[in-house]
């Protein structure tokens, strides 16, 4: 049982550090921070960088080195990296070598926890529910990859939706393409105001305005976005109207992000009385059965 329970609670602390990602921050001053631009990395700012690194990473980072590293080598790494992508590197998957140690670190972790429970009861084939928990344990990442990616959108979409209204006024004003999207870059956001200062940055930066826009797209796996770089892309290669058919776009993100509350109000009504329900038959259940128990443990 103590094993159990310190496999146990290795295991909780993994999912707190996965999901909450505890790090040791050590503060930097602005000496050492020149020195980084600068490209010269003197012994304490070495430090202070190490410290930065959650501490799980400093300590079980080089163990997992070999298994990433192989990793890399074995599974599309490109698939995985536009996951990251799309769900905008959330924490605690900073790059894709992050991505593989987690996917290592909960298997094995998994996998030791079924291993333990399978020494405990004794019976071998209780270790295909190990293998089981390891593959979950591997697994488990790319699903918290694909809800932070879906929540992301959503947001993506809340947002679009007066923005474009916004972008609409301003075109209509007469200003520029450019010029809207740097003011709107400019004022604070979620997701989409990134995505537009990430224009802005780029244009600003030497790149072609329909290159930033066409990498908006490529960057984000959200149609409303593919529609609205297509958009933007025809309007500044023909030089059409942009704020009527903006406008329209901005009603139409608005009604899907209706039919996306209102779905999701829908599922929550119908999954809300399943608690009640099971709380329900457990007492209906023990209601009826518990007579036939009284009366079998009084005969014995």
């Amino acid at each position: 049982m103590t094993a159990l329970a310190f496999v146990g609670a290795l295991g909780m602390l993994l999912i707190f550090t996965a999901f909450f990602n505890v790090e040791a921050m050590a503060p930097r001053t602005r000496l050492e921070r020149k020195f980084e631009e600068m490209g010269v990395m003197p012994e304490r700012a070495r430090i202070s960088m190490l410290r930065q690194r959650p501490w799980l990473d400093r300590l079980l980072g080089s163990a997992l080195q070999g298994w990433v590293e192989r990793l890399l080598l074995l599974l599309p790494s490109e698939a995985d990296e536009k996951k990251l992508l799309r769900a905008a590197f959330p924490s605690p998957y900073s790059n894709l070598s992050d991505l593989y140690a987690w996917k290592v670190l909960l298997s094995l972790a998994l996998f030791l926890m079924g291993l333990v429970f399978t020494l405990l009861v004794g019976k071998v084939g209780f270790l295909l529910l190990a293998l089981g928990l390891a593959l979950f344990g591997f697994y488990l990442p790319d699903i918290h990859l694909s809800q932070a990616a879906n929540r992301r959108k959503e947001e993506m979409l809340v947002e679009m939706s007066y923005v474009l209204d916004r972008m609409a006024i301003q075109l209509a004003a007469g200003r520029t393409l450019p010029v809207v999207i740097t003011q709107l870059a400019e004022s604070p956001g979620g997701w989409f105001s990134l995505e537009l200062r990430q224009i802005a940055r780029d244009y600003n930066s030497g790149v072609a305005l329909v290159e930033a826009i066409e990498a908006m797209a490529e960057r984000n796996d959200v149609d409303e976005v593919t529609r609205l770089a297509s958009r933007l892309v025809v309007s500044i290669r023909r030089g059409t109207n942009l704020a009527d058919a903006l406008q329209v776009m901005a009603r139409t993100t608005r009604e899907r992000v209706e039919s996306l509350i209102l779905s999701r109000g829908l599922l929550n009504s119908v999954l809300m009385p399943i608690p009640i329900g099971l709380i329900v038959m457990l007492g209906v259940g023990l209601a009826i059965m518990a007579p036939g128990l009284f009366l079998a443990l009084r005969n014995l």
